[in-house]
């Protein structure tokens, strides 16, 4: 019985590692996603002045 609980205890401690980095990583997606959208944008339009 001991060796099931020391088990289910580093279960939760893996879930809980788990779950902060899918935190971390939505977090870090939803910074990234502007910063690209903008870095995309700022190319298109360096691209239209230089056609001009």
């Amino acid at each position: 019985m001991h060796l099931m609980k020391f088990n289910v205890f580093d279960a939760v401690k893996l879930l809980r590692e788990h779950s902060r980095h899918n935190q971390s990583v939505e977090s870090l997606s939803m910074i990234m996603l502007p910063v690209i959208n903008q870095h995309l944008r700022n190319q298109d339009e360096n691209r239209y002045s230089m056609q001009q």
